[in-house]
């Protein structure tokens, strides 16, 4: 891969990176205090993972293009 098809892709996919991560941090304090979707039982690579399963699927629900 070439340096320029390497910062064409990532000028590509760094809005919905953005996105994604704007919308982990919104929902990273509800995963780690809501007892339904883990808690404090659930250990944190678990509750992180599902910060980002949850972000991710709210950017792709949402119809960003």
């Amino acid at each position: 891969m070439t340096a320029a098809a390497f910062t064409s892709l990532l000028e590509s996919i760094w809005p919905h990176a953005a996105a994604v991560a704007l919308c982990a941090l919104r929902l990273f304090p509800v995963v780690f205090l809501s007892p339904v979707l883990g808690g404090q039982a659930a250990p944190p690579t678990v509750r992180l993972t599902v910060t980002l399963a949850l972000a991710g699927s709210l950017h792709l629900a949402g119809g960003v293009s």
